[in-house]
């Protein structure tokens, strides 16, 4: 699929923000974890990409992980809370 076809199809709230951003769209696309996580959390936010940083949404598994936040010095204090997941080894 192509971004211009992605956008074409994507919620009407996120589409104004995801014209404007095609570079994301397009890694996301192409499998980029980090510029997929910035779309769902915008399109959560009903499309306006400020209020990512503002999320409480905590129970989220993207939550910690999400765009706009300041990498902690201890990677440990990022990881997402037990159980966020699911049990561990299912998939």
């Amino acid at each position: 699929m192509e971004a211009q076809d992605w956008i074409a199809n994507c919620h009407t709230a996120l589409r104004p923000y995801a014209e404007r951003n095609v570079p994301i769209v397009e890694a996301m696309l192409a499998g980029s974890r980090s510029a997929a996580i910035t779309m769902f959390c915008t399109e959560c936010n009903g499309g306006q990409r400020h209020e990512v940083k503002r999320c409480e949404v905590t129970n989220c598994p993207f939550y910690y992980f999400r765009p706009g936040l300041v990498a902690p010095p201890n990677r440990a204090k990022r990881e997402a809370p037990k159980g966020a997941f699911g049990k561990k080894g299912v998939e």
